[in-house]
């Protein structure tokens, strides 16, 4: 009879010490993700909207990464890390995103004709050559432009992330480089 409180109170220890862990795994777990949302928001808006090219599209990325880093923070093993793991999740967000994005085709009935710009605004800034330049590639050009720059990540990591083969990030990132050479010779002379 003896043994059996032991065994019960040691189970009892158990217990409130597994439960004192989870309180203080969930208390880092919180901590981590405010240190990713204080630290890498920005960029993570940033990113998002260089691959959306616009503000809201951008804003609902971002909310949805962070939503869904914080069901998967237990995930981040290297806390040093967070930003690659961050960024991998807002890409992930928005190829979903246009993945489930289905194309409307509207008639001229539905298009409000004064939100269409008559000309475009003479452009002086480099930086919105440059932005209008990488919103017109392709897609799947365009992400691997802003994996490879904005993410400094290497072809072979680039190449895990998209499950492709290396070879096809670099030609990809090669035409995409030839594409924007072209869009900006084109814009200055435009």
């Amino acid at each position: 009879m003896a043994g059996k409180s032991i065994e019960v109170s040691v189970v009892e220890n158990t217990s409130a010490r597994e439960s004192a862990n989870d309180s203080s795994n969930a208390t880092e777990s919180t901590r981590l993700l405010s240190d990713l949302v204080n630290s890498h928001y920005e960029m993570a808006y940033r990113y998002a909207f260089r691959m959306s090219g616009n503000a809201a599209d951008a804003e609902e990325v971002v909310q949805q990464a962070y939503l869904v880093a914080q069901q998967r923070i237990e995930q981040l093993r290297d806390p040093t890390k967070g930003r690659s793991w961050l960024m991998a999740i807002v890409r992930t967000t928005f190829l979903k995103s246009i993945r489930k994005r289905r194309p409307q085709v509207l008639d001229d009935s539905q298009l409000d004709w004064n939100a269409v710009p008559t000309k475009p605004s003479e452009m002086t800034i480099d930086q919105e050559r440059l932005t209008m330049a990488l919103d017109s590639l392709p897609i799947e050009y365009r992400v691997i432009v802003l994996m490879f720059y904005f993410e400094h990540l290497s072809y072979k990591e680039i190449a895990e992330a998209l499950e492709v083969a290396t070879g096809t990030v670099m030609s990809r990132l090669s035409r995409a480089k030839g594409l924007l050479k072209n869009q900006l010779k084109e814009s200055d002379h435009g």
